[in-house]
C-alpha cells in the first residue's frame, strides 16, 4: 500500500500542464480524476494506519493540489477550449476532487481545503441548473458527470451554502431524465432492474451514492427505496465469485459476464455498500464489504505493490493499466484510473470495522488489530483483536473500558458461518444466529475477554450459464483457486472435485512471492489440488481459475452442504 501510494504522489503534473504550449497530447477524458482519487485513498488509509510519513504525504500532496486550482475555481486538466463543456469527464474530475479534499478537511480542518471545495463548486453552479448546458457532455449519458450531485450535497452538510443543494436536486431531478441520461431515481422507484436503465455504467454509482445522502438530509423516503432497490439489484446480478462488480464497466445482469472486472468498478460498489450499510444496519451487507475486500480489491494490488490490475478476472490472467492502450500512455505508465483508486478499499476498513449508534458498538471487521470509540458518557473504550483471520477461524477480542459501564457491542456473525461460539470471560452466549449482529449487553469491565469461533467449513457456489459444470470453493470469507505456481497442472487438468466430500489442509511454501493463504483441497476419491486465496492467486503473471470442474449436481443434492448463491 505505501508503495502504490508513493509512486502516484506526482499525479499532478497533468493539472499543471494544462494550458502550456504546445499542448500535450490529447490526454483521456478522465485524467481529472486522478489527484480526488489518489487524495481519497490516501487520506481513508491514513485513517486506518495514522503513519506519520504518510501524512507528511498527504499534507504536501493537498497543498499542491489546492495551488493547481484556477482563478475561476477550475480544477482540471484541461486547456480553456474544452473545460466543463467540451466533451470531456470534467465534472467527474472535480467531483473526485471535491471528495478527497472533503474527508482530508475533515481530518484536518485545513480550511484551504474546504474553501477549495467551494470554489470548485461555485464554478459548477455558476456553469450548469436550469436553462445551463446539460451534464450529459461526457458522451456517455452523465454517467459520470452527474456524480458531482453526490460531493455538491456532501457540502452542503459542511457549509449550509442553499446553492449547493440547489444544484444537487437539479441534477438528482431533472438531469437525471435528460435525453439519453439515466432516469436513475425514477426507474428505482418504478421497480426496474439496474440492467434496464438507459445508463448503468460503473460511474453511475457514485451518483446514486447522493441519494443515501439526500434520504440522510430530508428523510424522504423515495430517497431510500430508490437507493435499497439499486444496491441489491447490482448484487443480485452483478457480483461476481470473487466479490468484484459489473462486467465490461457495466452492470450486465448476470455475475458469469467474462468481462473485465475493473477495480475501480470495485471500489465505486465498496464505497456505495458502505452506504447501504449505514442506511440499513443490515450485517449481510457488511459480508459484502469483506467478500470484496478480502478477494477482488485486494487481489488488484500486486506483492510488490507498485501498480494495480485493471481487471481481477475470475479465470485468467491479472490485467494491468499500462498494458491498455488508452490508459496510461498520456499521463505516465504507472499513473492510471485503477492505480490512484486502488488504495481506497484497504483504506476505508477504517470507516466499516467499528461502527457505533448513540452507545451500541457494532464490530464488523475481523482481523488483528486495534480499535476504540468513546461513548456518549464519555467513556473510551478500547476493543483488541487477537487473531489470524481470515486464515483461521478464532478471534480473540479483548474489550478495555476506561470504567465500567453497560452498553451493547454487536458482533457481526456472517451468514456464512452456520455454527459460531461466542463466550465471554468464558462463559457461552446463546442464540448465535448467521446473517445477523449478536448482542451482548452487559456491563463491560477493563479485562473482558470475548473469544469466537467461527464455522469454516469448506463453502461452494455452484456456476451456471458458462461456468455451468464448475464450483467455486470458499473456506471462511476467502474465495480459492488453482494456480499454476503450485503444481505441474496447466489449467485444463484441473481433477474434476467432488464437492460433498472436500476438505481443505493448510500447505507450506518455501519459494519467492509467499502466497498469504495455501491449502490442498482434498476429497474422499484421492483429489489432492494445491489451491491459493484469489488475491495470491496469478502474482507472477501467471493462469488462475477461481471456477473448478465438479462432480454431480449440487443444486439436486444439496443437503448436506450450504451454498453461497
Amino acid at each position: 500500500l505505501e508503495a502504490l501510494l508513493e509512486d502516484l504522489v506526482d499525479g499532478l503534473q497533468v493539472l499543471r500542464d494544462r494550458d502550456r504550449k504546445p499542448v500535450r497530447d490529447p490526454l483521456m477524458p478522465w485524467a481529472g480524476e486522478f489527484a480526488g482519487k489518489y487524495l481519497t485513498g490516501a487520506e481513508l488509509s491514513w485513517r486506518l494506519t495514522r503513519n506519520e510519513d504518510l501524512k507528511k504525504v498527504i499534507d504536501q500532496f493537498a497543498k499542491d493540489l489546492i495551488a493547481c486550482q484556477g482563478e475561476n475555481g477550475y480544477l482540471g486538466p484541461f486547456p480553456q477550449e474544452t473545460r466543463l463543456t467540451g466533451k470531456n469527464w470534467d465534472i467527474w474530475g472535480h467531483y473526485h476532487c471535491m471528495y478527497g479534499l472533503m474527508l482530508y478537511y475533515e481530518d484536518t480542518q485545513c480550511e484551504p481545503a474546504l474553501t477549495a471545495c467551494k470554489r470548485a463548486a461555485d464554478l459548477l453552479a455558476a456553469t450548469f441548473g436550469p436553462g445551463g448546458p446539460v451534464l450529459t457532455n461526457d458522451d456517455a449519458g452523465g454517467s459520470m458527470n452527474m456524480s458531482a450531485c453526490h460531493s455538491l450535497v456532501l457540502l452542503y452538510k459542511k457549509t449550509g451554502e442553499q446553492r449547493y443543494l440547489d444544484l444537487a436536486n437539479y441534477i438528482v431531478h431533472e438531469a437525471f431524465n435528460e435525453p439519453g441520461a439515466g432516469r436513475w431515481l425514477e426507474d428505482a422507484l418504478a421497480g426496474k432492474p439496474v440492467t434496464d436503465f438507459p445508463q448503468h455504467r460503473w460511474e453511475c454509482m457514485h451518483s446514486w451514492q447522493a441519494l443515501a445522502e439526500l434520504y440522510w438530509l430530508t428523510g424522504d423516503e423515495q430517497y431510500k427505496k430508490a437507493f435499497e432497490h439499486i444496491w441489491r439489484s447490482g448484487v443480485q446480478g452483478d457480483r461476481h465469485n470473487t466479490g468484484g462488480v459489473t462486467s465490461g464497466e457495466g452492470f450486465q445482469g448476470t455475475p458469469y459476464n467474462t468481462g473485465a472486472i475493473e477495480t475501480c468498478c470495485t471500489v465505486a460498489w465498496l464505497a456505495m455498500s458502505l452506504d447501504m450499510l449505514r442506511l440499513t444496519g443490515d450485517s449481510t451487507v457488511a459480508d459484502e464489504i469483506e467478500w470484496s475486500t478480502l478477494n477482488s480489491a485486494l487481489g488488484a494490488i500486486p506483492y510488490g505493490g507498485r501498480v494495480c490490475a485493471y481487471n481481477v478476472p475470475m479465470d485468467g490472467t491479472r490485467c494491468f493499466g499500462v498494458e491498455l492502450p488508452w490508459q496510461s500512455p498520456k499521463a505516465g505508465p504507472d499513473l492510471n484510473c485503477c492505480a490512484v483508486n486502488a488504495g481506497r478499499p484497504l483504506g476505508m476498513i477504517a470507516e466499516w470495522a467499528l461502527m457505533q449508534k448513540d452507545n451500541a458498538l457494532f464490530v464488523n471487521y475481523y482481523g488483528p488489530g486495534v480499535m476504540s470509540a468513546t461513548l456518549p458518557s464519555g467513556n473510551a473504550i478500547t476493543l483488541t483483536q487477537e487473531t489470524d483471520y481470515p486464515l483461521d477461524g478464532t478471534v480473540t477480542l479483548k474489550v478495555k473500558a476506561k470504567r465500567g459501564e453497560s452498553f451493547p457491542i454487536n458482533l457481526r456473525i456472517p451468514a456464512w458461518s452456520r455454527t459460531t461460539a461466542v463466550r465471554v470471560n468464558g462463559e457461552p452466549v446463546a442464540n448465535v444466529q448467521p446473517g445477523a449482529y449478536l448482542t451482548i449487553d452487559r456491563k463491560w469491565k477493563r479485562n473482558d475477554v470475548v473469544t469466537i469461533a467461527f464455522d469454516f467449513t469448506p463453502q461452494f457456489w455452484k456456476g451456471e450459464e458458462g461456468y455451468k459444470g464448475q464450483i467455486s470453493v470458499y473456506r471462511g470469507p476467502l474465495l480459492y483457486a488453482y494456480d499454476a505456481r503450485y503444481t505441474d497442472l496447466n489449467p485444463d487438468q484441473v481433477p474434476t472435485i467432488d464437492w460433498k466430500t472436500v476438505s481443505m489442509e493448510p500447505a507450506t511454501w518455501d519459494g519467492p512471492i509467499p502466497p498469504w493463504s495455501l491449502m490442498t483441497l482434498k476429497t474422499a476419491d484421492g483429489v489432492a489440488l494445491p489451491v491459493v486465496d484469489l488475491s495470491s492467486s496469478g502474482q507472477t503473471g501467471n493462469q488462475y481459475r477461481s471456477w473448478l470442474p465438479a462432480k454431480g449436481d449440487p443444486e439436486a443434492d444439496d443437503a448436506t452442504r450450504h451454498w453461497r448463491r
